[in-house]
């Protein structure tokens, strides 16, 4: 599916699975995100974290949220990479955001986490079998993100995923995105 805008958002929820690429350096993206989840929109949150690497933070954020910890305990705990730390909303923000409104949060990425053109295809195989398992969906047919068992699925993850022939949008068939600056 093409490029969307801002204002199809809610409705491209309500049919699926939306991708943000965001710019790691600037809040636009991650501001959308936590609008998006606090509108209840939201029910899976994807990001660009690996859970062998991220795994522990984000059940330690978890428990703490089950306990009903604020925003800004679960914050502390939430895991947010070492990258992209000048982005004045930090992905631990966004990740207490989901887990404080019953969002479950999933780290999607592979373990390889490089920016690097040959690595995308194996980040994004990594990216649409978690989302498959997910949702749910048969291993014998392509992934498809407009579908009732992908509504309220939110994948952010950065810009460049959005791009030339290892585009996310080609491993999962018809997802919309937004490309925010």
């Amino acid at each position: 599916m093409p490029e969307t805008t801002v204002g199809d958002a809610p409705r491209c929820l309500e049919a699926g699975a939306l991708g943000i690429g965001e710019n790691h350096t600037q809040p636009g993206g991650r501001q959308l995100a936590i609008e998006l989840i606090s509108s209840g929109r939201v029910t899976h949150l994807f990001v660009e974290l690996a859970h062998m690497h991220y795994g522990k933070p984000l059940e330690n954020a978890q428990e703490i949220a089950d306990q009903g910890g604020d925003i800004d305990a679960v914050q502390m705990a939430a895991p947010s990479g070492n990258l992209h730390q000048e982005n004045p909303i930090p992905l631990s923000r966004v990740i207490a955001t989901a887990l404080t409104q019953k969002v479950k949060v999933h780290l999607a990425d592979h373990i390889v986490m490089a920016y690097h053109a040959e690595d995308f295809a194996r980040r994004h195989d990594s990216i649409r079998e978690a989302f498959r398992t997910v949702t749910e969906q048969s291993p014998d047919a392509a992934v498809q993100a407009v579908d009732e068992r992908c509504a309220g699925c939110l994948l952010l993850w950065g810009g460049a995923h959005f791009e030339k022939k290892y585009a996310l949008d080609k491993y999962i068939v018809n997802l919309p995105f937004i490309k925010m600056g």
